[in-house]
């Protein structure tokens, strides 16, 4: 092996949007929108607070409901999966109760 010397500078690509630091989403059991429509939405996950008490389901589109995504309390859901991003709108629901969010995109 050789010894490596030298300066590395990282040059980090520009955030798609101003949600990158995070946002926190209160969500009840009247489906509410998590993450609005993005065109330029390079990536985002949305995570469930290990906290919750409940399910979040979580629906690619408008109008959540218990029939959709389940997002168990601590879990992620990353929307860019093998190189597709979905850059619709994200609507969650809970199963009971008040539930929190956390939700970054880029």
């Amino acid at each position: 092996t050789q010894p490596v010397s030298g300066t590395v500078t990282a040059n980090p690509g520009a955030s798609a949007s101003a949600n990158n630091t995070g946002a926190a989403v209160s969500v009840g059991t009247s489906s509410v929108t998590a993450l609005a429509s993005y065109a330029s939405r390079k990536a985002a996950t949305i995570y469930a607070s290990p906290s919750n008490t409940a399910v979040v389901y979580i629906k690619l589109g408008a109008t959540a409901t218990s029939s959709n995504f389940p997002l168990n309390p601590g879990d992620s859901l990353p929307l860019n999966q093998g190189g597709a991003v979905y850059t619709g709108v994200v609507d969650a629901i809970a199963a009971s109760g008040t539930q929190s969010l956390s939700v970054v995109e880029w």
